[in-house]
C-alpha cells in the first residue's frame, strides 16, 4: 500500500520521520514507516514520485484521481499551472527562464539579423553549387567514360 501518496502524505510522513528521530507517538511512527516503505519503493523503482493519488494497477503505479475526473480541460490546465508555478518558486528554476526570456527580448533584433543573414548566405550558397556542380557532373560523367574506354584498352593489351 505503499504505492498511493498524496501531497500532504508526503509531507506529513517526511515530517514524521524527522519526529522519530528522538521520540514520538504510534501514530508517527506509522507514519514514518509508511513513508519509509515509500521511499525504498521509489529507489527500488517500482514507484515514481508523484504528488497526486496513485493506484497499484497490473503492478505499476497509475494516476488515480477522482477529484479531477469531470474537471474540465482548462481546469486541470490552471491547476497545472499553478502547480508548477510554486515548483519553480521553490526550486529557483523560474528566476533562470525570465533571465532567459529577459536576454531574448532585449537582443531579439541581434537573433534577427543573424537569421536574415543565414538565409541570405544559403540562398548564396544554392546558387553557387547549381553553377559549380553542373561542371563536376558532367567532368565525372567523362571521367567514367574515360575509365570505362582505359580498362577497355588495357583488356585489349592484355589479351
Amino acid at each position: 500500500y505503499y504505492y498511493n501518496h498524496t501531497e500532504e502524505e508526503f509531507t506529513q510522513g517526511r515530517e514524521a520521520v524527522q519526529a522519530c528521530l528522538g521520540s514520538c507517538t504510534a501514530e508517527e511512527s506509522a507514519r514514518a514507516q509508511r513513508f519509509a516503505g515509500f521511499m525504498v519503493k521509489l529507489q527500488q523503482y517500482k514507484c515514481f514520485l508523484v504528488f497526486y493519488e496513485t493506484s497499484v494497477t497490473l503492478y505499476r503505479c497509475l494516476p488515480f484521481n477522482i477529484a479531477s475526473a469531470n474537471a474540465t480541460l482548462l481546469e486541470q490546465a490552471n491547476a497545472s499551472i499553478a502547480i508548477l508555478d510554486d515548483l519553480s518558486d521553490t526550486l529557483g528554476i523560474g528566476s533562470f527562464f525570465m533571465r532567459g526570456f529577459s536576454e531574448c527580448e532585449q537582443t531579439w533584433r541581434v537573433i534577427l539579423i543573424c537569421a536574415f543573414t543565414a538565409v541570405f548566405i544559403s540562398l548564396v550558397w544554392i546558387f553557387l553549387l547549381r553553377w559549380v556542380m553542373a561542371p563536376i557532373v558532367y567532368l565525372c560523367i567523362i571521367l567514367v567514360f574515360a575509365i570505362i574506354v582505359l580498362i577497355g584498352v588495357l583488356s585489349m593489351l592484355q589479351a
